[in-house]
């Protein structure tokens, strides 16, 4: 057996190859590995300045709705970040940036801020100003919430409203033709007082007293909240995939509905993150992944550097990173005699077997 290394280093191999735009790096060898029984990372390294609000995940909604006039009315409020590298006190500064600069106060009379706390912890406060019985929900229409915004800040899961708490579009609020509809307004009672809205049927006293429950505000109150979580600034892990492997790994995770699901991915290793932001990594595993490659030629091959939902980084979204790839090769005479060898005991056996002479 024989061993190669191939050191990838990206500012001289990186180019546009995907027609969506995305990078990746090709590499292609002057001399080709031949019969590369297997491959594995041997050690990767990179400046962690990887943008961690990236394009796609850089937008945060808020649901505002007043059940007190005549024909109540709702609106989503949806904000842009642009997308970068934000420790947790830029982003929120950025956050309430986009909030202050919209028409959102001005025609809502709601107002909303995102403050860091000394336990870094993210605190949102919101009030308004008139007699109108207004409500504030923190919405993700995104189907990875993981590096949302508002998970980003340290609102988990748990506390925002998702595509799959509001049915449709046009079911955030009571009429005849909804069915399931998010918010219904509560029976009127004596003296035309309009009592506080339901939730999903529930009341906003047993619906505030469950805490597995959304967050939502009660704006009149000048109400705040806590995220459950400090926010974070880092990936937990990065991914390096290349199509030297065919999804021989694969990922189990459980869906909204507490079903398990399996996914085959062509990762070639994961890159544990234990470094802060603005600091270097250098990573290097004593007992990496080892992928077959059944002794086949490699001429050429990819290698995409991705986030821990497997989403690659386009290329101002990333420093240049090194990685070591080291393919262990079965010599071709070697091959040609393990094949002598069998086809030799193969006959001995036989005529053992049959206790005929050897000559």
């Amino acid at each position: 057996m024989g061993v190669k290394y191939v050191m990838v280093d990206s500012k001289h191999q990186r180019h546009h190859i995907d027609e969506r735009g995305t990078t990746k790096i090709q590499v292609k060898l002057n001399q080709p590995i031949e019969h590369a029984t297997t491959v594995e990372v041997s050690s990767f390294s990179t400046a962690n300045e990887l943008y961690n609000v990236k394009t796609g995940e850089n937008t945060f909604s808020f649901i505002v709705y007043n059940l007190s006039i005549a024909s109540p009315t709702i609106k989503v409020y949806t904000f842009g970040v642009i997308p970068g590298m934000y420790t947790i006190s830029e982003l929120v500064d950025a956050c309430n940036l986009q909030i202050s600069g919209s028409d959102f106060t001005a025609v809502t009379n709601i107002t909303a801020n995102f403050l860091l706390l000394s336990s870094n912890k993210v605190q949102l406060t919101t009030s308004s100003t008139g007699t109108g019985k207004r409500r504030l929900i923190l919405y993700s229409s995104v189907t990875t919430f993981h590096n949302s915004i508002f998970n980003r800040l340290g609102f988990n899961r748990q506390q925002v409203f998702q595509s799959t708490d509001v049915y449709a579009s046009h079911n955030f609020i009571y009429s005849d033709y909804n069915v399931n509809p998010l918010f219904t307004k509560s029976d009127p009672v004596s003296g035309g007082v309009t009592p506080p809205p339901k939730i999903k049927g529930i009341s906003e006293t047993v619906w505030r007293a469950d805490n597995t429950n959304p967050l939502y505000w009660r704006t009149d109150q000048n109400e705040f909240f806590v995220g459950s979580q400090i926010g974070y600034e880092t990936y937990q892990h990065l991914l390096l995939k290349s199509d030297l492997i065919s999804n021989d790994l694969q990922k189990i995770y459980l869906d909204d509905n507490g079903s398990s699901h399996t996914l085959s991915d062509n990762i070639l290793e994961k890159i544990d993150m234990h470094v802060s932001s603005y600091n270097y990594i250098h990573w290097e595993k004593i007992n990496p992944m080892v992928h077959q490659l059944s002794g086949k030629t490699v001429n050429q091959f990819t290698i995409e550097l991705c986030d821990d939902n497997g989403r690659i980084f386009d290329t101002h979204e990333s420093k240049n990173f090194t990685c070591i790839l080291k393919f262990e090769t079965a010599d071709g005479n070697e091959a040609h005699v393990n094949e002598l060898n069998s086809l030799i005991n193969q006959r001995l056996g036989f005529l053992s077997r049959h206790n005929c002479g050897i000559k």
